[in-house]
């Protein structure tokens, strides 16, 4: 069973930015299974990198798209995406300077930070999306 579910009320109707949360779920998932799987810190390790890359890739991909709209709380997402970005590095250095960071830890807070983000912010941007199509 998965960690975390997409299901299609998260969409925002654009493409690029539900493709790659979807995207997120998936290397969440991942990362939990390999911490289930007991698959080593050197996987685990590898795995929060590729999920913090692949954050920093969709965040500039979904303030380009709320530039292109005018989204009004842009500036309030970026400060958001830069907080996340620089929280998952941090634990991620510490993962691999074998710190005390426990691996359940680090999941709990990526599943808690994703799903209420993509669940209220970006549906937002969503809704925003709808409400000026013309």
């Amino acid at each position: 069973m998965a960690y975390v579910t997409w299901d299609s009320s998260l969409e925002t109707g654009n493409e690029v930015v539900d493709r790659e949360h979807r995207g997120l779920y998936d290397l969440l998932n991942e990362l939990y299974d390999s911490i289930v799987e007991s698959s080593g810190v050197e996987v685990q390790g590898e795995v929060l990198s590729r999920l913090a890359d692949y954050a920093v890739v969709h965040f500039a991909d979904e303030e380009s798209l709320m530039r292109s709209i005018g989204y009004p709380a842009l500036g309030e997402q970026q400060r958001m995406h830069k907080d996340f970005v620089a929280e998952v590095s941090e634990m991620s250095e510490e993962w691999r300077s074998g710190g005390t960071l426990l691996p359940l830890t680090v999941a709990m807070f990526l599943r808690q930070w994703l799903q209420e983000h993509i669940g209220t912010e970006d549906k937002k941007i969503g809704e925003f999306i709808r409400a000026n199509r013309g």
